[in-house]
């Protein structure tokens, strides 16, 4: 869901980069759309020197909310197709933030949210690419509960935050459509703070990452 492809020094996400190359953005657009990613990145390099990271990949992920709610409200808002009960982009890659990873570790332990172990091992080292050769039942996340709902809702990642599509929600099928195409809404403003806050730390795919942060500091369930 959030694949990111090298652009000279910088990541960009997926849909900023297909968005280049289907030539929607002028070349002064592109050179405008770079500075303001040099502007989240750099902001979350100083929110991270001025709060703990944890707080900072929080911090980030209302922004995202916040534009988010602004494009639900301009003219492409009818037509979003997301809605709670539907869980199909959850079968997914998605890509995390390091401090992310962090937040997520944290919200398992204060609100003793569980996980499913098995998915997190057949997930591991599994990039976009390899992701799509497990099997439908073992690209499910990690973190989705039997009633089909985002067990941290509450933390889930800026490339969950700002997912969503314009098409037929069933077309986003990866077992019925596993080649569909897709039509997903695009926020310029909530891509660049999602690529922002990747370049200024690393990333990598939710189990591993999540996998890291765990390893490294074990869960206390005596809390």
């Amino acid at each position: 869901m959030e694949s990111k492809v090298e652009k000279g020094c910088f990541f960009l996400s997926a849909a900023i980069s297909d968005a280049f190359k289907s030539g929607l953005f002028p070349e002064r657009a592109k050179l405008e759309v770079y500075k303001e990613l040099v502007f989240w990145r750099d902001q979350y390099k100083k929110l991270r020197i001025t709060h703990d990271p944890i707080r900072a990949a929080y911090i980030y992920q209302q922004e995202v909310d916040r534009s988010m709610e602004a494009y639900k409200k301009s003219k492409y808002g009818p037509q979003i197709k997301c809605a709670k009960g539907c869980s199909f982009c959850c079968y997914q890659h998605v890509s995390v933030s390091q401090d992310e990873a962090m937040l997520i570790r944290e919200f398992l332990e204060e609100d003793k949210v569980s996980y499913n172990e098995q998915l997190m091992k057949a997930q591991l080292g599994k990039g976009e690419h390899e992701y799509k050769t497990l099997a439908f039942k073992d690209k499910r996340c990690m973190f989705l509960n039997d009633k089909g709902e985002c067990g941290i809702y509450e933390v889930r990642p800026c490339a969950c935050r700002k997912h969503v599509v314009l098409s037929d929600p069933k077309e986003c099928s990866v077992e019925e459509f596993p080649d569909g195409l897709v039509l997903k809404g695009l926020d310029v403003t909530s891509e660049l703070i999602t690529s922002g806050m990747y370049n200024a730390t690393s990333g990598g795919s939710m189990a591993d990452m999540v996998h890291k942060a765990l390893q490294e500091k074990p869960i206390n369930n005596n809390q």
